[in-house]
């Protein structure tokens, strides 16, 4: 029983400093990407040209544009300069719905914003957006008044609203 304590002893004399070592490049390795990641905020407001004050969502796409979707439109801002994405009843190419809840970008990059009259995906070539109306079933020809969509694999996209899919 001596000899085993003996060896046990030993081997955690030897061990010990090599994984206090390990643990202090852990730390100091985390410290040194923490120091690389530059983060710059800045804030936005109605007098940057932002629709509106109360943002529902944000999303952040591929090329960098910062989505701000509010009650009063989607608001897309490149770092120096907002556009404005409004919705207009004699265009069928504009946003379903000024109230726009709920923005994602799917695998394939394309960005699609719920709002409370339907689901519309952005055409980045003509900055015009394709609608895709969700109906009710329960009352025939009544817009949903919220959406929610995810990523559903492989590559499918499910759009989802209060009373189903």
């Amino acid at each position: 029983m001596l000899g085993f304590m003996k060896r046990v002893l030993s081997l955690r004399a030897r061990l010990l400093p090599a994984a206090g070592l390990a643990v202090l490049f852990a730390v100091f390795a985390n410290d040194a990407l923490a120091v690389a990641r530059n983060l710059r905020f800045e804030r936005v407001s109605i007098e940057d040209g932002l629709s509106q004050e109360s943002v529902m969502n944000i999303l952040q796409d591929r090329q960098g544009f910062m989505w701000f979707g509010t009650q009063a439109g989607l608001n897309r801002y490149d770092g120096y300069r907002m556009t404005v994405y409004r919705s207009d009843p004699r265009d069928p190419s504009s946003l379903p719905d000024g109230y726009v809840n709920a923005s994602f970008e799917d695998a394939e990059g394309r960005l699609w914003f719920g709002t409370k009259g339907g689901l519309a995906r952005f055409d980045p070539a003509s900055g015009k957006f394709v609608r895709y109306a969700l109906r009710d079933a329960r009352a025939p020809g009544r817009q949903p008044q919220r959406q929610r969509h995810c990523r559903r694999p492989p590559g499918r996209t499910l759009a989802r609203h209060q009373r189903g899919a």
